[in-house]
């Protein structure tokens, strides 16, 4: 397969949407765990090493706040 440089591509827009949430629906007021946390943290650290970016003793989870 070849691609011609003349050749345009269909854009099309991704759209969104949802419904509003009822006006007596109940929110919980205590925070949510974040459980992807941890393992985007880990493959942008990962990406950063590779890229030599970031040495891999840069950070330590240890020295963290």
């Amino acid at each position: 397969m070849t691609t011609q440089l003349g050749e345009t591509k269909s854009s099309t827009k991704l759209i969104i949407s949802w419904e509003a949430l009822p006006a007596d629906f109940q929110l919980e007021d205590e925070p949510v765990e974040n459980t992807g946390q941890p393992l985007l943290a880990g493959a942008l650290r990962e990406s950063l090493e590779i890229s030599a970016y970031l040495q891999s003793q840069g950070i330590e989870p240890n020295n963290l706040p």
